[in-house]
């Protein structure tokens, strides 16, 4: 005896199109699998059965090293990039210009750091995760820096806004 179906005509058709593109996607996937394992079973047929393989020499690497291999930088860790610039919408009554240390803020040289975390006057070296890295000088403080936080100096505030919030590893720069 047949059960009466209680799905409405629609309920039905939607089902059949699911089952429908569920089998289309699952023949799409099994095409790909078998073309890929054609196309690997060609290139390990293309090598010819028992060929030696050849390393090419580089000289370069029998060239020995003409610099020192240390590094001398102090590991901070992981530090939070904020931007600002010198007017009153990122530095309020203290829109000057001056830093906390009294220099000239300049763009590319200067950060606002927590200064219990990095001493004023150290040179920081920041390495962002695409490996792109630049040094600055910490010569300023502000109130929203604690921690592992640095705020990085742009002259105008449209650049600082577009620097947004990143990350970057940073580093204390020793002198040799």
């Amino acid at each position: 005896m047949r059960r009466h179906d209680k799905r409405t005509r629609a309920q039905r058709k939607a089902d059949e199109s699911a089952l429908f593109a569920a089998a289309c996607l699952g023949a799409t996937i099994l095409l790909i699998v078998i073309s890929i394992l054609a196309t690997s079973a060609q290139a390990v047929d293309a090598e010819p059965e028992g060929a030696p393989i050849v390393e090419e020499h580089d000289p370069a690497w029998d060239i020995p090293a003409t610099e020192s291999a240390v590094c001398n930088d102090v590991f901070l860790g992981e530090f939070t990039l904020t931007a600002y610039c010198p007017g009153r919408c990122c530095c309020g009554k203290w829109a000057n210009g001056y830093t906390a240390t009294g220099t000239l803020a300049t763009e590319g040289r200067t950060i606002a750091v927590d200064p219990k975390v990095i001493p004023y006057g150290t040179r920081v070296l920041l390495i962002w995760p695409a490996g792109t890295q630049h040094s600055y000088i910490s010569e300023d403080c502000g109130g929203g820096v604690n921690g592992n936080h640095i705020d990085v100096f742009f002259n105008d505030h449209q650049a600082a806004r577009i620097f947004g919030v990143q990350s970057a590893m940073a580093y204390l720069e020793v002198g040799e």
